[in-house]
């Protein structure tokens, strides 16, 4: 089966350096952020992890609970900002991989470029769950319990096993991109 080339594949390189830088510096901006808006949370002895993952009403509770009032309102703001979020890291670690599977298809290494293809097109599927994540969360902190702690996590989970090996892809080959740039090698 043909991978389908990843998003921004056909982008321009220039263009596309240029999106991947930029979308660099404002997750990284945006980070700070949401580390900022958690310090309630964290203060409540958990950060938004735990929350996201919980899986049933009880845990959802308990967090909640430990959280206080203060830690509710830090939640709901930090999983509202998250919506932005989400675009932006989708954005930046495709075009990453678009990046790193581009030099790879240059150097002979399809298959290092098809994975990068697919990783990248797994970094929008990772932004479309957390979206979902999100909606049960917010929901959650509204009182709402049935199924959305099981689907939070469920989304949260298939999230992180979708866009951490796509970090993973687009940081490492980014670096070993700069370091052969460094070296005289391309």
């Amino acid at each position: 089966m043909k991978v389908p080339r990843g998003p921004y594949a056909a982008m321009d390189p220039s263009r596309r350096h240029r999106l991947t830088g930029r979308a660099v510096a404002a997750v990284v901006g945006a980070s700070g952020v949401m580390v900022a808006v958690a310090k309630p949370m964290r203060d409540g002895g958990h950060d938004i992890v735990p929350f996201e993952v919980a899986g049933d009403a009880a845990t959802v509770d308990r967090i909640i609970d430990d959280w206080g009032p203060a830690g509710v309102r830090a939640a709901r703001l930090q999983t509202s900002l998250d919506m932005g979020y989400l675009a932006l890291y989708a954005v930046a670690t495709a075009a990453g991989c678009a990046t790193v599977a581009a030099a790879a298809r240059r150097n002979g290494h399809g298959a290092v470029a098809a994975a990068g293809d697919v990783l990248g097109w797994a970094s929008f599927v990772a932004a479309g769950c957390d979206a979902v994540e999100n909606a049960s969360l917010l929901a959650e902190l509204s009182g709402a319990r049935g199924p959305l702690p099981r689907l939070a996590r469920t989304c949260a989970l298939t999230k992180f096993s979708l866009i951490v090996p796509a970090v993973a892809y687009s940081v490492g080959g980014l670096g070993a991109l700069g370091v052969a740039r460094a070296r005289g090698g391309g």
